[in-house]
């Protein structure tokens, strides 16, 4: 019989915060509404640190407040995909295994 909580094999917390994001040196990866800000984006810091001044309560209003998020999104989960595949694989294993 099982425990009440699920242990790491069924569960798992990856924690993916919006200011983790890597972003080019180069800011070729600075989504189009951004590239005309003022002051302007001239640096990845810069982007993070506007990004982490955007309210988020689940109505984002500018253009280079919303894309920014959703290219932070994909990048973190591009950035952890390995980790997320390897969990999901290995729940898919151990879920096939004879109990």
């Amino acid at each position: 019989m099982g425990g009440v909580f699920p242990d790491d094999r069924a569960f798992r917390v990856i924690i993916l915060r919006h200011v983790d994001a890597a972003w080019g040196a180069d800011l070729a990866d600075l989504p189009p509404a951004c590239r005309d800000e003022k002051p302007p984006l001239l640096s990845p810091t810069a982007v993070v640190e506007r990004i982490s001044e955007i309210p988020t309560r689940l109505r984002v209003k500018s253009a280079c407040d919303r894309q920014p998020l959703a290219v932070t999104a994909a990048k973190l989960v591009g950035q952890r995909r390995a980790e997320i595949l390897d969990f999901l694989d290995a729940g898919s294993t151990a879920s096939s295994a004879p109990r």
